[in-house]
């Protein structure tokens, strides 16, 4: 939704009323192929962990009992390494394995001891 809509600011910056000075600005921060890449990548990466904070937040169920599912479950998603379902596959891996880095940091510590 938002990529349609940031699509057409740009393509249409020329139509829309700009100064020259906002023209330009414009267009220096517009976005290429690779960024639109990356933010799917990285929506993809953090999409389960979204669902996973919305489950333990509920306030109409205990959410104590399954906090260790959630935890485990997001541990699984980003230790796997087999989804070459991905083109980029490779920046897939690096941004699950730094998210990862932060999940034992300050997850799997608590559960172990």
């Amino acid at each position: 939704m938002y990529k349609k809509i940031i699509y057409k600011i740009n393509s249409e910056k020329y139509d829309i009323g700009l100064n020259k000075k906002q023209t330009t600005k414009l267009s220096l921060i517009e976005l290429d192929q690779g960024d639109w890449k990356m933010l799917e990548l990285i929506e993809f990466v953090l999409k389960p962990v979204v669902h996973a904070t919305e489950l333990v937040s509920g306030s109409q169920y205990p959410t104590i009992g399954i906090s260790y599912f959630v935890i485990f479950q997001i541990r699984e998603f980003l230790e796997d390494i087999n989804d070459h379902t991905v083109h980029d596959w490779k920046i897939l891996y690096y941004l699950k394995s730094l998210l990862l880095k932060q999940v034992q940091k300050y997850f799997l510590i608590i559960i172990q001891n």
